[in-house]
């Protein structure tokens, strides 16, 4: 079931669910996307094509608690971690695309793991995209690959949709900065911080560059929270329309 959240979406799903899937994309969905998506046309459309999209962040599932629907959180952190442990796809060759170039030495010392960095600036992406497809076409295994793609959106989510429309067999994953976390060039929050979900005060504190995104995230969540609540309002009050 996929729901609307202002510009965004957001698909009601559990790990049950990623274990199934079989071939796509997935994008990951967090109060910062959904300011996005009401500005950035081509992300908000990439995004509506996407085949899952995951529940990332506590301000989405806060906002889904106002339709009465309780979801429980699935971060691309969690995904990647996932995928780089082969708890999930198993079996499957790994692609890590982006991250820093010291996240791809190390992820590149993982045995059955590739890192394929380089430059994905907006001027560069549409020739690095022909040439990693050119690349996963070259190994017959790579057709069924799982791809996690660590660019940031909104240039994840366009590889992403890219990639899948080119190798359909291919499960395509956009993860943010999650790939620094995995390969330790980030640390990640401390337990606390996780366990009182208070992940975006500590990356705005310890990461000055996403201050601002973390603002942004924050108005677009309590945007949203006011018109799902005075719209929830109005409907419990106004008489239903009854045909006789």
């Amino acid at each position: 079931m996929r729901v609307e959240l202002g510009y965004g979406f957001v698909d009601l799903i559990e790990w049950g669910t990623l274990r199934d899937f079989d071939s796509g994309q997935i994008s990951t969905v967090a109060p910062w996307q959904l300011w996005l998506a009401r500005r950035d046309q081509r992300y908000r459309e990439t995004l509506r094509e996407s085949h899952l999209i995951a529940p990332d962040g506590n301000g989405v599932c806060l906002l889904l608690r106002l339709y009465g629907i309780n979801q429980k959180r699935i971060t691309g952190r969690e995904i990647a971690q996932a995928v780089y442990q082969s708890d999930i796809w198993s079996g499957r060759t790994r692609i890590v695309v982006g991250g820093s170039p010291e996240a791809v030495e190390v992820l590149n010392k993982r045995e059955g793991l590739t890192a394929f960095g380089g430059d994905f600036s907006s001027k560069t992406i549409d020739d690095r995209i022909a040439e990693l497809s050119n690349w996963i076409s070259q190994a017959e295994d790579r057709a069924r690959a799982v791809l996690i793609v660590a660019l940031g959106s909104p240039r994840q989510e366009y590889l992403c949709r890219q990639i899948c429309l080119r190798h359909p067999g291919l499960i395509a994953i956009g993860v943010g900065g999650a790939v620094e976390v995995i390969a330790g060039t980030v640390l990640s929050p401390p337990i606390w911080v996780t366990k009182y979900r208070l992940e975006f005060a500590y990356r705005a504190i310890k990461l000055p560059h996403l201050r601002k995104r973390v603002g942004q995230a924050l108005c677009e969540c309590g945007r949203l929270a006011i018109n799902l609540s005075i719209d929830r309002g109005f409907k419990s009050w106004r008489k239903p329309d009854v045909s006789w």
